[in-house]
């Protein structure tokens, strides 16, 4: 082999580990894992929120379910299990997806109700007071360790000007907002098992 041609196998070889790498750290069809990332803050849960909102002002299903998968716990065993004894897991995890398919599936609804057929923008802030001052439900699980738990005061603001603003609870999991109930935490204000 000559130089020449040993240096453009060479250069061949970095070139394909470089794209390799490359496509690696792109993820899945090329969608980089920063664009599930969002900083913690006011702007980044907006970002996060601007494809659900447009989903659900199209009644889309699938983009409804795409655009909510950043605010799933992505393991809501290991993530409960964390906080709260073994044995209660299973409780606040069944009552954290309930939860959360209420929050997927009825919020369309009560957007029709608002202004049916409108493009929603959303807008989200600080809560004018603080979240979770409620009393507990008498059923409410303590943590065995305090949660990191946001509070936020979402607001989806229709074409004509009407709004629907919901306070919503979030905890901060690898990148995203998570989403872990509405006034308060599931595990503040559980809901009774489905028969």
């Amino acid at each position: 082999m000559t130089k020449r041609s040993f240096l453009g196998v060479g250069l061949f070889a970095v070139a394909s580990i470089f794209l390799g790498v490359s496509f690696l750290a792109a993820g899945p069809l090329g969608v980089s894992a920063s664009d599930n990332n969002h900083p913690d803050n006011l702007s980044g849960l907006q970002k996060q929120f601007e494809p659900l909102a447009k989903a659900w002002s199209k009644h889309d299903k699938r983009a409804v379910d795409a655009a909510s998968k950043p605010f799933e716990l992505s393991d809501p065993d290991g993530w409960f299990g964390k906080y709260f004894a073994k044995e209660q897991v299973p409780q606040l995890v069944a009552a954290y997806k309930a939860d959360l398919d209420e929050f997927k599936e009825i919020t369309p609804g009560m957007l029709d109700l608002l202004a049916k057929g409108q493009k929603y923008t959303v807008k989200i802030s600080m809560p004018i007071a603080s979240g979770g001052k409620s009393e507990p439900h008498p059923d409410a699980i303590a943590p065995l360790t305090p949660v990191p738990v946001e509070w936020f005061t979402v607001a989806l603001i229709a074409e004509n000007g009407m709004s629907v603003s919901m306070l919503k609870t979030f905890v901060y999991v690898d990148g995203s907002f998570r989403y872990v109930g509405g006034d308060n935490p599931v595990w503040v204000t559980p809901k009774n098992e489905k028969k």
